[in-house]
């Protein structure tokens, strides 16, 4: 039985594992992670209760493996919303039962109401304080009150339960305070999930030390693969951008060849979409590199020159460019046809169209970003998040030019306005938006679960990718870095 064989299991260790010269070692390390999955697989379909089952999911969920068992996962969900659905939640008063099975119904695409909550507040609304006690269920309520839809209860839920996991550290045993820190500071909802699973792997194994289970034992094999998988990408990737010679004919841009190729990991965790990281990481790197000529190397006639190249996307032997602006062109016009021509050949329909016109709204989008700072204009805010949208708002980090900021814009729309006031504001904004999101992720199931996850990453981004310090560097996203490229803290 290979990996494909065994009830949705991506060939992870196929993939590497034969390819290996090491025959030997490959073979053992085959078996044991067969060996494991097998084990954990029959943990998951012979639980004794369906709440051991839907507790057994979590655990897969947080260590990164679940995608292992996707037909398994499916199957255990849809089964307990027929059975029990929110019928099952509304009579339970188990807080910890209510919240996960909530979570996941939700996380699955079940448009399951809030208003089970309800059962543990009082007639104000606000949750009944005996609950404190309960960490567990605390933990659990705070997980479930970020897939929040704009819902009152949730709301409550949330500065509930962030105020009791506060108070309760002091006094809760290392590894559980622990535990109780690092949800605060990384919402399982809103962080990246690679992240996430290596931190609750260290967990369960300071938790049970030497008596680590199957799924413990899977969960570091398949981390160990993926990242044996990531080396091999990133090899691909730094020998194109070797062959490109950018980092020469751009020489005032930003070379950051692990941090382009970790957002597209990040996006794209599956192993299953090894070709697809490697295309995008290249996507990913022209922006940045396209940012950069706008942002600190083209005049604004040049740049008015690159837009319209661009716009028009003419052979790269017929435009007339500056230099280094052609040298960029030419490999962004042969990168986005290479990438349509293979999307062609797998799928029987060529993008060249819709990614033409991607680029060329980008462009357009820095350009006017490129006019307001000559011109030293400020505009109004809704202007710059209409074109924030499609500029994506990166930051220009250790170099001279200047985006400007939405706080900018703010504060000089409302005068009246503090620093903080302003940053305030933007932090509803950013929830709001969260709710947007979820609200189209959780109701309906118009989307593959593939796309639904790659939207909620690209928002999970948004956190390491703007945690600048004092020196206009990004600690969090070089941590995630050394962690998931190379195993290191």
């Amino acid at each position: 039985m290979n990996l494909k064989e065994a009830s949705g299991a991506r060939p992870l260790a196929t993939l590497l594992l034969h390819t290996d010269k090491q025959e030997q070692a490959s073979d053992l390390t085959y078996n044991k992670y067969m060996e494991s999955s097998t084990k954990v697989r029959r943990t998951l379909t012979h639980a004794n209760s369906q709440e051991e089952a839907l507790m057994t999911i979590d655990s897969l969920k947080r260590l990164g493996i679940d995608y292992i068992f996707r037909q398994e996962i499916t199957s255990i969900i849809d089964s307990f919303y027929v059975r029990h659905g929110e019928t099952y939640m509304g009579h339970s008063r188990d807080l910890f039962q209510v919240t996960l099975a909530f979570r996941l119904l939700r996380e699955a695409g079940y448009d399951v109401s809030s208003d089970i909550f309800d059962r543990f507040t009082d007639s104000r609304g606000e949750f009944n304080p005996s609950l404190s006690q309960d960490i567990r269920g605390i933990l659990s309520l705070h997980d479930a009150s970020y897939l929040n839809k704009g819902e009152d209860v949730l709301y409550k839920a949330n500065e509930f339960a962030a105020k009791h996991l506060k108070s309760s550290i002091s006094n809760l045993e290392p590894n559980l305070a622990a535990l109780v820190t690092h949800t605060l500071d990384h919402p399982y909802h809103r962080s990246l999930q690679q992240y996430k699973a290596c931190y609750h792997l260290s967990y369960r194994q300071g938790c049970f030390g030497r008596n680590s289970s199957a799924m413990e034992e899977l969960a570091v094999m398949d981390f160990n693969l993926n990242q044996l998988l990531h080396q091999k990408e990133l090899e691909q990737i730094a020998s194109w951008w070797k062959n490109s010679r950018l980092a020469e004919e751009l020489p005032l841009a930003r070379d950051q060849l692990q941090k382009w190729y970790l957002l597209s990991t990040i996006l794209l965790p599956d192993p299953q979409f090894s070709e697809y990281r490697i295309q995008l990481a290249k996507a990913i790197a022209f922006i940045y590199l396209i940012d950069d000529i706008y942002d600190v190397m083209g005049s604004l006639d040049e740049l008015s020159l690159f837009t319209e190249a661009i716009t028009k996307w003419e052979h790269p032997d017929i435009i007339s460019l500056p230099h280094y602006m052609k040298a960029c062109y030419k490999a962004l016009y042969d990168v986005t046809n290479q990438i349509a021509e293979r999307i062609s050949q797998v799928h029987g329909w060529n993008p060249i169209n819709s990614l033409k016109k991607s680029w060329a709204k980008l462009c357009n989008a820095f350009m006017v970003e490129a006019r307001w700072f000559t011109a030293k204009q400020v505009p109004m805010t809704s202007t710059y998040l209409k074109n924030g949208v499609i500029s994506t708002g990166l930051h220009d980090e250790n170099q001279e030019g200047f985006d400007g900021s939405y706080v900018d814009c703010y504060m000089k729309e409302n005068p009246q306005c503090s620093v903080d006031d302003a940053r305030e504001h933007v932090m509803d904004l950013i929830s709001k938006t969260w709710e947007a999101l979820n609200k189209e992720c959780f109701s309906s199931r118009l989307f593959s679960p593939d796309f639904i996850q790659a939207s909620l990453n690209s928002a999970r981004m948004v956190r390491p990718l703007y945690s600048y310090d004092d020196q206009q560097k990004l600690p969090m996203l070089e941590e995630y870095i050394k962690l998931l490229l190379f195993g290191k803290k």
